[in-house]
This record gives C-alpha cells, structure tokens and sequence, in this order.
C-alpha cells in the first residue's frame, strides 16, 4: 500500500481491533516457552530431507 493511499475510518478500526486481539491472545497464551532451533531443524530435516 502507497504511503499516499488514504485508509477509511473502518478500515483502520477493523487494523486496530485485529491487532488488539492478537495482542490479547498473546497475552492470555500463557508463558514463553524455550525453543531448541537444533531440534527443531533436524524435525525438519528428517521430514522433508537435506
């Protein structure tokens, strides 16, 4: 989207509350939990190769 490009009011109300409830489901998914990237690639390696 051009810079130039006006945006309507439900537009940018309808951006404004999707991002309020990602930021909410974030919030209520509970604590972060630790990601082991090694893991994780070698799952991958083995399901798809290389």
């Amino acid at each position: 989207m051009s810079h130039n490009t006006p945006i309507s009011l439900d537009d940018q109300l309808a951006r404004t509350k999707a991002l309020q409830d990602a930021l909410i489901a974030g919030e209520l998914s509970g604590p972060p939990q630790s990601f082991d990237n090694e893991a994780f690639l070698k799952r991958m390696r083995e399901r798809y190769g290389r």
